[in-house]
């Protein structure tokens, strides 16, 4: 076994990558037909952080690319719980004629949303 390096370089690199990226070290995988974690060692060997054979201090380009997709989809699942939110706003608000006089008002100052001006504006 390789002795592990006295910086704690490698493993901070690690740790950053598995609890902020969710990226899980790569000798590890998961069977859903036996519901349980699986391991194949033959993916823990290379260059990188993660790796248990060598003092890679990089991450390598698939796990650049994973962290930028982890990232990229929980900004993705932030976004479609915010607009969620408003529309469970949207849906417990009541429909008034107030509301509606206000709708209409805001909406006076932008003409290229309304139906007489966009068909003027296509056919004409």
């Amino acid at each position: 076994m390789v002795p592990r390096p006295l910086s704690p370089l490698k493993e901070a690199l690690a740790a950053v990558l598995t609890q902020l990226g969710g990226i899980l070290p790569p000798h590890l995988g998961y069977d859903p037909l036996r519901k349980e974690v699986t391991h194949d060692w033959l993916w823990s060997v290379g260059a990188h952080p993660m790796s248990f054979t060598s003092n890679g201090q990089e991450y390598s380009a698939i796990q650049r690319d994973a962290l930028g997709r982890s990232y990229l989809l929980d900004a993705l699942d932030s976004s479609i719980d915010i607009v969620n939110s408003g529309i469970l706003k949207l849906r417990a608000a009541r429909t008034t004629h107030r509301l509606h006089k206000h709708v209409v008002k805001s909406k006076s100052y932008e003409p290229h949303l309304r139906t007489e001006n966009t068909i003027k504006g296509a056919y004409g």
